[in-house]
């Protein structure tokens, strides 16, 4: 017993590290004695090269007040722009980023490149060349505009030609409501349509096994009517919605030429999810159990802010109601799991379950949400990442989900069980109080008979009586 104790509580201190890694992970920022570099190299293209991230090869410069127009970054001297280590990061802040690299082009290497410039979700990104006296520049926004674009899909991707022999430099402007960062890849257009063929067979995969999920468990919850099964459709759905559109699946169908409401919706959708995500933990754990004014004021807090999130985001107020939603969902995420930790202490099979299946996700997102904030370098594949950890997160849950069922089940037949052995009982228990009933009545039918043979045999008596008295009273006169 010792030993299981033991075995149980060194899990659960596992579970609590991973948890509050996300917390941990910006010392490394601190404790980091790295420099930023004081100048970048343009970026060499030699022969055989199909793949070029320009991270290392990037400076920016922040223009909060949109002042700056391309005529006035010409004019800057290179010392303006800050060079950069990484990609483009600078969270959720309301700026542009303008953004400064060079290009040197071998004379046996490609000319023609496609300028990639993710995530999708950037609002808008204008591409400009220091040898073009265009002041315009190449222009792409999500939201508008699609037919303009020189290679229609979901990223944003400008087709440059470099010369050989000498540098070429571009100048980048990046706008975004949300959270602000970039990642520049120069690509040979065969390579990058082979490696957006394997990640849309990855997100593809995604989306047929939310679609799958959601059908299952629709047709569980019509059959059952236990809240659990609806909150994980709805959770299930709205975080397959959002990655559908962070990365840009929902614009590239639509593609539209007018402006699209597409922050409005992608802010609703992470409204949904943190609602959803926040009702599965409310019907899988059942913290008011064991907290009931506790788990009162967490649901009207949670619910309240979800709503008032939603306003915001209808009325356009993203600066400030993305990274607030998203520092309520990172609370939400310790919180629960920590109230999860403290019943799983006590052995409490529900929030075991929730542990195992939320703890991939956590992480996961507990990582995404501090690089959000510009806390983490761009040092990692966020996005597959994250796609990986919703399909280990979604097959767990799922696993729980049919626990669930065999539990409900197992419920029914130990009712019916309970039922079917009362039934019997009461069955016997009837048996027995005929049988007993039989027995008094027909000992009393036996008492009353024996009284009526005796009141017979009394009468018989009494006329025998009469009749001598009769005789001798006639035998008398």
């Amino acid at each position: 017993m010792l030993r299981a104790d033991w075995l149980r509580y060194s899990l659960l201190a596992v579970v609590v590290l991973l948890l509050l890694l996300p917390l941990l992970l910006p010392l490394r920022i601190v404790l980091k004695s790295e420099q930023q570099p004081s100048a970048v190299a343009a970026m060499e293209i030699h022969s055989g090269d199909s793949q070029l991230p320009l991270r290392g090869h990037l400076a920016q410069l922040l223009d909060d007040d949109r002042r700056f127009t391309i005529d006035t970054i010409r004019q800057l001297p290179e010392e303006s722009f800050t060079p950069l280590r990484d990609n483009v990061n600078v969270g959720y802040r309301n700026t542009v980023v303008w953004v400064r690299f060079a290009l040197q082009r071998r004379e046996d290497a490609a000319a023609l490149w496609w300028l990639v410039v993710g995530p999708p979700f950037l609002d808008q990104v204008t591409l400009y060349s220091v040898d073009s006296d265009d002041s315009e520049g190449v222009d792409i926004a999500i939201a508008r505009n699609w037919s303009e674009r020189a290679v229609v899909y979901r990223t944003a991707i400008f087709p440059v030609e470099l010369k050989a022999g000498q540098d070429t430099t571009f100048y980048l402007r990046l706008e975004n409501a949300t959270a602000l960062f970039a990642e520049p890849v120069l690509w040979q257009a065969d390579a990058y349509l082979n490696q957006s063929q394997r990640t849309a067979l990855l997100h593809g995969g995604l989306f047929v096994t939310a679609v799958v999920i959601v059908l299952i468990n629709l047709c569980y919850w019509i059959g059952l009517r236990r809240p659990l099964f609806l909150a994980y459709v709805t959770f299930v759905a709205s975080v397959a919605l959002l990655l559908f559109q962070w990365e840009g699946y929902l614009l590239w169908l639509v593609q539209p030429d007018r402006l699209f409401p597409a922050k409005m919706l992608q802010g609703l959708t992470q409204v949904v999810a943190v609602a959803s995500f926040y009702a599965v933990f409310l019907a899988l754990v059942e913290p008011q159990r064991r907290w009931p004014r506790l788990t009162l004021v967490l649901s009207s807090i949670t619910w309240g802010f979800c709503g008032l999130m939603a306003v915001f985001m209808v009325l356009g107020w993203y600066a400030f109601a993305v990274p607030a939603l998203w520092g309520y969902v990172l609370f939400l995420f310790i919180f629960d799991a920590l109230l999860c930790v403290w019943l799983a202490a006590g052995r409490d099979r529900r929030a075991i379950s929730y542990l195992l299946c939320f703890s991939v996700l956590l992480v996961s997102v507990g990582l995404r949400l501090v690089y959000l904030f510009g806390l983490l370098p761009d040092d990692f594949n966020f996005a597959h990442v994250f796609t990986a950890a919703c399909l280990i997160h979604w097959v767990l849950l799922q696993i729980v989900m049919i626990d669930q069922i065999n539990q409900t089940r197992r419920e029914h037949e130990q009712a019916r069980e309970e039922a079917l052995t009362l039934s019997l009982s009461m069955e016997r228990e009837l048996e027995q109080r005929v049988a007993q009933r039989t027995e008094d009545l027909h000992r009393a039918s036996e008492t009353i008979e024996r009284e009526l043979q005796e009141r017979v045999r009394l009468a018989d008596d009494l006329e025998q009586t009469r009749q001598a008295l009769e005789q001798a009273l006639e035998q008398g006169k």
